[in-house]
């Protein structure tokens, strides 16, 4: 049974007590004895669980062993326990048949107390294995008489399904609790152990989650440059064309311009227009037509001289016809020309309504899928963001949801996550 409750349980303390606070942010897991109270803090769980389920070098989940530290309160013939802190019993080959706290190993920890938990005092121990039966063992009772007491407690965890129990020694025996508390709160000499360990740890199951919310917004951004791309791309290649198709038209005016204001001049002789038409018209690609009516001109001109003057007269009544010729061949290319200018500028008021809209869409789309991102700090958990962003704890599920992550796993100092 899992329930979340509130609750301030300050109460006043009997003559030769010492009074203690008890925490008011608690989740209860299962049924808490009256007379033996466990408080666990969020962080060390989150270690725990994290420690039962690392691998070794070859990739396998093997057995775990670590050490609690905390307190021990007692209040009208109740023992209050509060785990505040863990050390897992490095290089130590433990199995449910095999448990061995040497010296060595004890020096250890000893220094890693003094160092992490100074004000703290051990309270029990913690034992983890792949498909482990949440019962104490003979050795198990032995190793908890031995190195720890009756007062203080044994933590077993079955890390696949992630069950727990917590055991305690009376009547010449390992008790099952039954029930415990975890609760929330600031807890910077854990953090700094997690983080100083985190790389003996298997690293977290979130990491391999991608954030869908950014994942989304950069695919949008991708989309959204390659439309320029594709756009950019025709526009380019248009200009070119146009300016291509612009050298051309003027050329071949300047052209027929030139052998107007040649055929025009007085007294110019036949064969010399003929040959200046035949020269000026030639290199244009679009006055290549002409080539007809050059040879015509050519032929008509005789060596004589008098041929020469009937060939002259017939040349300017000729010359005459073919100025107009001229003028309206130059005409449907200039209407031709501002025809092409028109459909260029016509696609390219297209292509630009159309990149607004799809930049309009993209923005609107980038707009709606865009969350707020928010950075850990150093004693942050989602119940505590929850409770000062939206004051309930209502929103963890789509907290979680957003993120890719479980209401249970544990967030580090500088992780950006996206709130709803």
């Amino acid at each position: 049974m899992i329930e979340v409750i509130y609750k301030d349980e300050s109460q006043d303390a009997k003559s030769g007590e010492e009074p203690f606070g008890l925490p008011r942010n608690i989740r209860q897991i299962g049924l808490v004895r009256d007379d033996y109270k466990i408080y666990m803090e969020d962080y060390v769980y989150t270690f725990l669980v994290r420690l039962a389920r690392s691998e070794n070098v070859s990739g396998e989940t093997k057995a775990q062993v670590a050490v609690l530290t905390g307190e021990i309160k007692w209040r009208s013939q109740t023992a209050y326990l509060f785990i505040k802190g863990a050390m897992m019993a490095e290089d130590m080959d433990a199995a449910p048949d095999h448990i061995d706290f040497s010296g060595e190993q004890w020096k250890k920890i000893q220094k890693e107390q003094e160092k992490y938990f100074a004000e703290q005092e051990i309270v029990g121990w913690f034992f983890s294995q792949p498909q482990l039966v949440l019962e104490v063992s003979e050795l198990m009772t032995k190793i908890h008489m031995k190195h720890f007491g009756g007062e203080k407690v044994l933590m077993l965890m079955e890390p696949q399904e992630r069950e727990d129990a917590f055991f305690h020694y009376e009547n010449n025996e390992m008790v099952h609790l039954g029930g415990y508390y975890l609760y929330y709160e600031k807890n910077p000499s854990m953090q700094t152990y997690m983080i100083d360990k985190n790389k003996e740890l298997q690293p977290e199951v979130q990491e391999h989650y991608e954030d869908q919310a950014v994942k989304d917004f950069r695919k949008i951004i991708t989309d959204k440059k390659e439309t320029k791309k594709e756009s950019a791309a025709p526009s380019v290649f248009s200009y070119g064309l146009t300016a291509c198709l612009a050298i051309a038209v003027l050329s071949v005016g300047v052209n027929f311009y030139r052998g107007y204001q040649k055929t025009t001049q007085p007294g110019t002789d036949a064969a010399t227009v003929s040959s200046v038409i035949v020269e000026e018209v030639t290199p244009s690609p679009t006055a290549r037509a002409e080539e007809t009516v050059t040879p015509t001109i050519r032929e008509e001109i005789s060596p004589t001289p008098m041929a020469a003057k009937k060939v002259g007269t017939e040349t300017k009544s000729d010359k005459t016809e073919q100025v107009p010729a001229a003028k309206v061949e130059n005409t449907e290319s200039a209407d031709k020309t501002e025809q092409i200018y028109q459909q260029e500028a016509d696609e390219r008021k297209a292509k630009k309504r159309v990149r607004e809209a799809a930049e309009k869409e993209n923005r609107e789309a980038a707009s709606d899928t865009t969350h707020e991102s928010y950075v850990i700090q150093p004693g942050d958990t989602l119940f505590q963001i929850c409770m000062d962003r939206y004051g309930s704890v209502e929103a963890i599920s789509q907290i979680c949801q957003l993120n890719g992550i479980s209401a249970d796993e544990i967030i580090y100092p500088g992780q950006v996550i996206v709130l709803p």
